[in-house]
């Protein structure tokens, strides 16, 4: 492989960085302004529908009230005229003759019939409007005793419409082409009971004329034109209103209509909800996409529907479908153009900043970004002269930290050195008092405490006594024979009787600390227990003027130091006993020896005598 194959060429800035923050913006920044437009006018337009669908049910709903309430008003009218025209003496009294007769007519028969339809027919006219087209008479069985149609008279109504007719209470009925009556009409009866002298019971019906039902349907068209008005029965029959032959014409309806309706029909007549009214969304004729608000009518017993086609209901808003098109289209398009001004404008600021950073990266570190904008900008600048800052202090506080670290060496080599010139003196040294008083010195020389002492407890035990100590207090301490209590008085005293190590890092809030008043200084405290073989023999009491002096790193290698006293005063120790153990031995020999010679030369004296 060749040189000039292995060396690969220098890479530039724009290689390394090819991307270009105008375009990631814009591709950021144009769909995030898009997509809320979007979602919003289509909000705005879903929203907009719903509430047209709401104002439209709740105007078909009016209307459809309005209507309903003409025609329960003009069903009452006709129930309380009816019911006011059989309460009349005279055709009281008449409709008595005729029902005594039943089937049985006699000579009076054509008159009494006359005086009665003459009555009915005159109460009828007299309010100006004529409420009912048909009157008939019927007994108690269902059977037609007379009528304003001759062919009626004579014949007996169906099982079904005997039992409506001929109840106790007076009601209105609606029926397509009930038998015998009219073929492919509509006919609505209003029927009043009648009960006479020797119980004799009757009923009078009157069928109501359509003229004001179709003045009424009529009216919805003025209310809403192109809306459809129809009712429906308790037999599934739907009727509307014929325009052209002014009358109720029986219609099939659409398969929606059915399934919708019916239904409701049918829940109406065998409960009573809360609501009278339904409103909903359906196919009407010919598939046409209809609104449409269901009332019920209980005094009709049927339903009455008020439609109006969708397309008519929503021609307002469709005609405002291309202006919000239009002005949709318009917002995207200036989002689209103030996007494409932003991302030139904004990245300037960044690309000075890159600069400066440059200048930063190669060694300039005074250079700063000018802090002239109030804005995320300016922020930027601010926080890259702040990192400037904070990078220029860090580089001096690392320099100091090494510097302190160098100093904390030092004075650990100190300490080391001072441990390792105790365990020197005890190896040289034989003489307890002279290395008691040598690693107090030590300790203070190497440590910086103002105090340091050591304490032996008598052979009791009772008592920790001082026997060394470096500070001016605590040579006054052992001048007077200074000794504490173990277990009772100050930290020594603790330490003495738990054997444990205690530190008061703030004697004014430990519980233990024994205010000396040969130390006043004193701010904290710890003291080291002195043990060979699991025998505690003394404490290393160690005072400073400073809050909290006392690192793990000392109390560590001033448990070393103490340890190597407590060797150091065993030995010591031990060594005194051997010296005084050998004296009495040699004192012992000399007396013995004495003794022998003494005896020898006292046994030779009386040989010789």
């Amino acid at each position: 492989m060749t040189r000039e194959s292995q060396a690969s060429p220098p890479v530039s800035i724009r290689e390394r960085f090819p991307r270009r923050i105008r375009r990631i913006f814009l591709g950021v920044v144009i769909p995030l302004v898009l997509l809320p437009i979007l979602i919003i006018g289509g909000s705005v337009i879903v929203r907009a529908r719903l509430l047209l669908i709401e104002q439209i049910n709740a105007q078909l709903n009016a209307n459809a009230q309005i209507m309903a309430s003409e025609i329960e008003g003009w069903i009452n009218a006709a129930q309380i005229r009816l019911d006011a025209s059989v309460r009349q003496q005279t055709l009281s009294d008449n409709l008595g003759g005729l029902l005594s007769m039943g089937q049985h007519r006699d000579d009076s028969f054509a008159a009494i019939r006359e005086a009665i339809f003459t009555e009915l027919i005159e109460f009828n006219a007299k309010r100006g409007d004529v409420i009912f087209s048909e009157y008939f008479v019927i007994d108690a069985n269902g059977n037609i005793l007379i009528a304003t149609e001759d062919e009626w008279e004579g014949r007996a109504l169906t099982v079904g419409t005997a039992a409506i007719f001929t109840g106790d209470q007076a009601n209105i009925y609606i029926e397509y082409a009930p038998e015998p009556f009219y073929e492919d009409q509509v006919m609505i009866f209003v029927h009043v009971p009648y009960q006479g002298a020797d119980n004799l019971r009757g009923h009078i019906v009157g069928v109501l004329s359509h003229r004001q039902l179709l003045d009424t349907l009529e009216f919805g068209l003025q209310l809403q034109p192109l809306s459809r008005s129809y009712f429906i029965t308790g037999g599934e029959n739907f009727f509307q209103l014929d325009i052209a032959k002014k009358e109720l014409q029986f219609f099939e309806p659409a398969i929606s209509q059915s399934q919708t309706f019916i239904p409701l029909q049918t829940e109406y007549s065998y409960s009573q909800p809360q609501s009278n009214n339904f409103n909903t969304s359906l196919h009407s004729f010919n598939e046409i996409r209809s609104l449409a608000s269901f009332i019920w009518l209980p005094k009709l017993g049927a339903g009455f529907v008020f439609e109006v086609p969708q397309i008519v209901a929503f021609q307002q808003f469709e005609s405002l479908t291309p202006f919000m098109f239009y002005l949709l289209v318009f917002f995207v398009l200036s989002s689209i153009l103030i996007a494409v001004l932003a991302a030139n404008w904004l990245p300037r600021p960044i690309i000075k900043l890159t600069e400066i950073t440059r200048q930063f990266a190669r060694g300039n570190w005074d250079v700063r970004m000018p802090e002239t904008r109030r804005d995320e900008i300016g922020l930027l600048a601010f926080t890259f002269n702040e990192m400037a800052k904070q990078l220029s202090d860090l580089y001096h506080t690392l320099r100091k930290q090494v510097e302190d670290q160098t100093l904390e060496l030092q004075k650990r080599s100190s300490q080391f050195e001072a441990t390792a010139k105790v365990a020197r003196d005890i190896a040289a040294l034989q003489d307890l008092n002279t290395i008691l008083a040598n690693v107090t010195q030590l300790i203070s020389a190497h440590f910086g405490f103002y105090h340091a002492g050591i304490f032996l407890l008598d052979e009791e035990k009772r008592f920790a006594v001082l026997l060394a100590a470096n500070s001016p207090g605590g040579q006054r301490m052992l001048a007077r024979g200074h000794r504490l209590a173990v277990g009772q008085t100050g930290v020594v005293g603790r330490v003495a009787e738990t054997g444990e190590a205690r530190i008061a890092l703030d004697v004014g809030a430990d519980r233990d600390y024994f205010d000396n008043p040969d130390l006043p200084e004193t701010h904290s405290e710890m003291a080291l227990p002195l043990i060979v073989q699991d025998e505690i023999i003394g404490v290393m009491d160690v005072q400073s003027k400073v809050v909290s002096a006392f690192t793990p790193e000392d109390t560590e290698v001033l448990q070393i130091m103490a340890d190597q006293i407590a060797l150091a005063i065993a030995n010591a120790r031990l060594h005194e006993e051997s010296a005084q153990t050998i004296q009495e031995l040699q004192t012992l020999y000399s007396t013995q020896l004495s003794e022998s010679w003494r005896t020898l030369l006292g046994d030779q004296a009386k040989a010789y005598q």
